[in-house]
């Protein structure tokens, strides 16, 4: 699958999806998560949200493995 930056996505989509993990996140029991959306021939959106490592304020990325 070729990476992508969420070009991909059209933009109201991946706004709502941007919404629903900061829902998912509000409350603050998930520190982080990453997100792929994808069809059967390519990546479609990849973000990282929050947290990786709390204590380093590390971000989570796209590729952040968890």
């Amino acid at each position: 699958m070729v990476p992508s930056d969420g070009a991909r996505l059209p933009g109201p989509v991946a706004a709502a999806v941007r919404a629903a993990v900061g829902e998912a996140l509000a409350d603050g029991t998930t520190p982080g998560m990453a997100v792929a959306i994808t069809d059967p021939e390519r990546t479609l959106f990849t973000a990282g949200f929050g947290f990786a490592e709390v204590a380093s304020g590390r971000p989570v990325e796209p590729a952040t493995l968890f």
